[in-house]
């Protein structure tokens, strides 16, 4: 997402306590990617992509996320437990990612900022705060995490093999 890679870039400075693992996407809008070159820190780190095989390993290591709130991103946090900062795409089919990261929200498990709501310094101020509260988003994202149905793929088999 450009807009969240904004935010990243304008804040880089003020979130220097902050280890930053920056997924970019593969677009490289508005010269993101070349942006985010030009950041010399050592506590961020940026790539275009994650494969499938290692973004499992990338969200186990990250104490929380930044995201937008797809169906499938949401799925994934709510099922390893992991807390999260939430910008639901704010033109997305019938406001599905915003009904995404309420469930979340409502678990415990994430904050939900609205992108037309937020500058680079509310921001900020919402990482800080987030990271300060951490244990209890961590806590509640771990209870949510024992509620969810889980062997999809088993289940549905038992379904169709009692339908033949």
């Amino acid at each position: 997402s450009h807009f969240i890679n904004n935010l990243i870039f304008t804040s880089i400075k003020k979130l220097n306590k902050f280890s930053i693992f920056h997924i970019l996407g593969t677009a490289n809008y508005k010269n993101d990617h070349q942006k985010a070159e030009g950041i010399k820190s050592k506590n961020y780190f940026a790539c275009d992509f994650v494969t499938s095989s290692d973004i499992g390993a990338v969200l186990n290591k990250a104490a929380f996320v930044i995201a937008r709130s797809g169906a499938n991103t949401v799925w994934e946090l709510a099922v390893l437990g992991k807390p999260a900062i939430l910008f639901p795409l704010p033109h997305s089919a019938s406001q599905e990612q915003l009904a995404n990261a309420k469930v979340l929200e409502m678990a415990g498990s994430a904050a939900v900022l609205n992108q037309e709501d937020i500058e680079s310094k509310t921001f900020q101020e919402t990482v800080k705060s987030f990271s300060a509260s951490l244990s209890v988003y961590k806590k509640q994202a771990e209870i949510f995490k024992k509620t969810l149905p889980l062997n999809a793929v088993h289940k549905i088999k038992l379904e169709i093999l009692k339908t033949t």
